[in-house]
């Protein structure tokens, strides 16, 4: 009822279950599911900060860049299915409504999530993975290409921090629009390096419509596959677009698309992942932990129930209030 309230003002108290009451709010810092990532949430990523500058440049030795007076403007799809609509739910109440456009491309349609049912051929099961997501990027590509300028499609699982993909968005110079921009975390598979699924991935509209026009009407009509992130790059790169570099100016990751307490205590020597660390570090040297992250971090991957989507909410937007654990322990830092 405050004539001068904000959407951030009205969206402050994220609504909550009474099951996820002291999941999201009553656990002091680092006990809940961030546990070691607490400082990487709170004081390493900045929501809606400066773009990180290279070391012995400070912010006022520059003027940022800024391709055009406003920000873009940035529609999101996650690709879900009716048994996952508890985590729809949880995405429409945390970052989903931060987008410009939002839509959760499944099985059934649910308005009040944002969750629309869209058909593709084939089965819907996860090996047909391909042609789900090759149906949500020509819905989009139908309904919504002059309303945005880009498109994210990422699994029901991440959360992402829109202000800062936003602003990361706003500095890429692409001539005019006129430059193919395909953009996520880059990891190399088969020999050929591609926007990993993790985090999802980027396109603009120039990079759309050569999916759209040139690729989909000719690469994997027939195809299954559920390494869609793979396929999707692979075609991509046959129209001479490959994923575009999204570290920032000190070689710190965006896109990363991992867990945040993973990030926090991994020494990136697991398995898949160090070849993911190897290929960043290649490009940008070797870093772990605090350090492989940007201060303007976008994407972060596995948040597999509602509560833990909502707690890392709650942990960098500071939505809980006083006379909770986690909001009082705000208000002593």
């Amino acid at each position: 009822q405050n004539p001068d309230a904000t959407v951030e003002d009205m969206f402050r108290f994220l609504p909550l279950k009474p099951d996820e009451e002291k999941e999201v709010c009553g656990l002091l810092p680092g006990k809940g599911r961030e546990k070691e990532s607490f400082n990487l949430l709170t004081r390493k990523v900045q929501i809606g900060g400066p773009d990180p500058l290279p070391i012995n440049i400070t912010q006022d030795q520059v003027k940022p860049y800024r391709n055009g007076p406003t920000p873009p403007k940035v529609f999101c799809g996650v690709y879900s299915y009716e048994k996952n609509h508890h985590l729809v739910e949880a995405i429409s109440q945390t970052w989903g409504w931060r987008c410009d456009g939002f839509l959760a491309f499944s099985t059934k349609t649910v308005e009040n999530i944002g969750a629309v049912d869209l058909p593709h051929q084939g089965k819907e099961h996860y090996s047909n993975m391909w042609q789900k997501v090759r149906s949500i990027w020509s819905y989009i590509h139908d309904n919504f290409y002059d309303d945005f300028d880009y498109f994210h499609v990422s699994g029901d699982d991440n959360h992402f921090v829109i202000e800062n993909m936003r602003n990361y968005l706003w500095s890429i110079d692409d001539d005019n629009g006129s430059k193919n921009l395909y953009l996520g975390h880059q990891y190399k598979t088969r020999g050929i390096s591609l926007c990993g699924g993790g985090a999802g991935y980027t396109l603009n509209r120039a990079a759309l419509r050569v999916l759209i026009k040139e690729v989909l009407p000719i690469r994997g009509v027939n195809l299954t596959d559920s390494g869609e992130d793979r396929v999707i790059g692979t075609f991509l790169k046959m129209h001479h677009i490959g994923c575009h570099d999204t570290a920032d100016a000190r070689g710190e990751q965006r896109y990363a698309g991992l867990e945040p307490n993973f990030v926090a205590t991994s020494d990136g020597k697991h398995r898949f992942f160090q070849v993911l660390y190897n290929l960043w570090a290649s490009k940008h040297g070797w870093k772990i932990k605090e350090d492989l992250i940007s201060s303007q971090h976008v994407a972060w991957h596995l948040m597999k129930t509602p509560a833990w989507q909502k707690r890392i909410h709650a942990v960098m937007y500071r939505t809980c209030p006083i006379g909770t654990n986690l909001g009082d322990a705000f208000e002593d830092l």
